[in-house]
Parts: C-alpha cells; sequence; structure tokens
C-alpha cells in the first residue's frame, strides 16, 4: 500500500486506500491513513470530501464529518466543487440552518467565476427548505452578482419547476432544444 502510494500521483489512490484500510484494518487506521494523505502534495480536496463522508457513513459522526469539511474548507476556500459537497453533507443531516450559514459565509468570501454554481445551489436549497419569500429575495441577490440571470428570466422559471438536477423538466428535450437560443443555459464564461 505504501509503494501505490508513493507512485501513483493521484488523490484517488488515497481515498481508495482510505476505503480499503477502513474495511480491512477499521476507521482508526483510515484516520490515520487521512492525516498522512494532508501532508502530501498530491492531496486535493477530494481526499478531505472522502473522509468526511466516509466518517459520517461508518461512524455516525457529524461533528467529525464537519471538523474535516471545516478544516478543508481552509485549505479549499475557493473550491466550488468542495463546498458544494460539505453542503450536500449538511442537508443529509437535515442541518439546514448551518447549510444556510455555510452558504452565505462562501458566497461573501468566494471569487465570481468561482461562485455561479454555489449560487445556483443556494436557490435550489431555498426551492428546497425555505419559503417563497426567502427564494424571491435569494433570486434577486443572484441577479444583482449576475444580471444575466433576473428572476423574471424564462431560464429561472424553467429552473424553478425543474427537478432531480435536471432529469425532470416541463419541457420535453425538443421543446427545450428550441427554446435554447432563447433561454441559454448559462455557464460561468458567460456570466462573466
Amino acid at each position: 500500500l505504501d509503494a501505490l502510494l508513493k507512485n501513483t500521483p493521484d488523490p484517488l489512490a488515497y481515498v481508495h486506500a482510505m476505503q480499503v484500510v477502513r474495511r480491512i484494518v477499521g476507521i482508526e487506521a483510515a484516520r490515520k491513513l487521512f492525516l498522512a494523505a494532508r501532508k502530501s502534495p498530491r492531496c486535493t480536496w477530494h481526499v478531505y470530501a472522502a473522509s468526511a463522508w466516509m466518517e459520517l457513513r461508518h461512524t455516525k459522526d457529524v461533528k467529525v464529518a464537519r471538523n474535516i469539511f471545516e478544516f478543508g474548507l481552509k485549505k479549499y476556500p475557493n473550491e466550488p466543487r468542495y463546498i458544494l459537497q460539505y453542503i450536500d453533507l449538511l442537508e443529509h443531516v437535515g442541518e439546514a440552518n448551518n447549510a444556510r450559514a455555510l452558504f452565505e459565509r462562501v458566497l461573501t468570501a468566494l471569487p465570481e467565476e468561482h461562485a455561479l454554481d454555489v449560487w445556483n445551489r443556494f436557490v435550489q436549497f431555498e426551492r428546497e427548505h425555505g419559503d417563497v419569500n426567502a427564494v424571491r429575495k435569494l433570486e434577486q441577490r443572484r441577479a444583482e452578482r449576475y444580471p444575466l440571470l433576473p428572476p423574471s428570466s424564462l431560464h429561472v422559471a424553467l429552473e424553478r419547476y425543474t427537478h432531480a438536477g435536471g432529469a425532470l423538466t416541463p419541457l420535453s428535450f425538443a421543446e427545450r432544444a428550441a427554446a435554447a437560443p432563447v433561454v441559454p443555459f448559462i455557464t460561468h464564461s458567460q456570466v462573466l
């Protein structure tokens, strides 16, 4: 295992090694491996997220999982995918207020070019957990930061009625294709 980790310049090796060690030796050994992985220059946010989720799934210790995410957030404050993993964990354990606090905290610090996915997830989160006024206020705040996403746009209207990450939409594939020139599904580069 040590040779594999030394010779494989990929964080995936650490993720799988932590999983294997947890299954064979136990959670304490997986934790030690995570502590060693953190010191590696090949360690990425993926290793932190994998360790936090492993803690939650196998020890049910929300505090330890949250602490791992918080520690990683200090190292990867501008990584939206990491932030979204942390949000997912908080939502999974039913900590909506902590998730809201995290959204607010990271959105004040995230550079604009990294924040759109987090803003979109925050709006989606409020649609699922908040009330109508909270959603409207949040859509307005997002529109102030990204003027191409006004709350009255067709894009935002479609976003409201989409479910399961776009798997279920109020439009058929042909209707979405016909609306594409009118309703671009906006990416970071188009907004900035």
